[in-house]
């Protein structure tokens, strides 16, 4: 563990291809996670509803990607 905090160790990338790579990684996440954020946040919305709209996480998926390519497409 002290190697890697140390002041002497230097990477073979430069600075702008490190930050690439991190801008590539931090996109990718994020495109990555809001499909499933947007099905959690769905589920959740319609949790209190006597009869819900989705009754397991794969329909609420199909069903979300659905809609929102409907809504792509207008």
């Amino acid at each position: 563990m002290p190697e890697i905090l140390s002041e002497k160790s230097e990477s073979d990338l430069a600075l702008w291809k490190r930050w690439v790579v991190a801008q590539a990684v931090t996109t990718s996440a994020g495109l990555l996670s809001y499909p499933l954020d947007t099905v959690r946040r769905r589920m959740t919305i319609q949790s209190g509803l006597k009869k819900p709209v989705y009754h397991s996480t794969g329909a609420a998926a199909i069903l979300v990607l659905y809609d929102e390519v409907k809504k792509f497409m207008n």
